[in-house]
């Protein structure tokens, strides 16, 4: 579903969407798993949720292409991991985890902007995220695919070359970047010594014949823009 781009707070997008597109309120009840009613007191009160909730909408918007300015500041570690909760990939209660704290309650405040994160604690959340981020797209995927349906567009299937038609660039990026940061010290393990050619043999059959080849020449031309043009002549 195509919309002129909004920007603002999370109140204002909120009320400027539900209000130019009714049709949304069945969607942000569906994604945040709240009562109708209650989505409906927000527009009435003008009083927006808080906690948990509000965390939800925020992305609900954001991924509607909403520029929310709340999610402006918050570092790409802490904006992804409550990515991951949003969409119900991880629970609060297992980011709170992830990132060690004592629970969900004491990683509200991080989530929502209002508390800073110690680096020992963002290092741990970005290599989670290394691991959780291919299913974080997938969730993404499904969600924005449904848009497409509902607009009577056609749907393309998870996983596509053409992934990057409907995925903002900015999580293309990010998500790119905890796969090398995850990838690299797991690669120089199993090319050393440590790991035998049989081994070696049985990655590059679980990955897939040509996968390592293919990986390999996209990240050679990630080196720079000159190695990037000359593999296109």
């Amino acid at each position: 579903m195509q919309m002129e781009k909004i920007s603002g707070s999370v109140e204002f997008c909120f009320t400027e969407l539900v209000s130019k597109h009714p049709l949304e309120i069945a969607k942000i009840v569906e994604f945040t798993g709240l009562h109708p009613n209650t989505v409906q007191n927000w527009i009435v009160t003008k009083r927006m949720p808080e906690g948990e909730n509000l965390v939800r909408l925020r992305y609900f918007l954001d991924a509607h292409g909403c520029e929310v300015s709340e999610l402006k500041g918050i570092s790409p570690e802490v904006l992804e991991l409550g990515r991951l909760v949003a969409f119900k990939v991880i629970t609060f209660g297992e980011a709170a985890k992830v990132a060690d704290y004592p629970n969900a309650h004491s990683l509200m405040r991080v989530l929502l902007g209002r508390s800073g994160v110690y680096p020992v604690r963002l290092k741990k959340i970005a290599e989670f995220l290394a691991l959780k981020q291919a299913e974080l797209v997938q969730k993404i995927r499904v969600f924005t695919a449904g848009e497409s349906s509902s607009a009577g567009e056609q749907v393309v299937p998870v996983f596509e070359a053409n992934i990057h038609t409907d995925l903002s660039h900015d999580l293309i990026i990010s998500a790119l970047a905890f796969q090398v940061q995850a990838i690299l010290p797991l690669a120089q393990l199993v090319v050393s010594d440590g790991f035998t050619p049989e081994e070696r043999n049985k990655l590059r059959e679980l990955a897939g014949a040509t996968s390592i080849f293919k990986l390999a020449n996209h990240l050679n031309r990630l080196c720079g823009e000159k190695a990037r043009g000359a593999d296109k002549r």
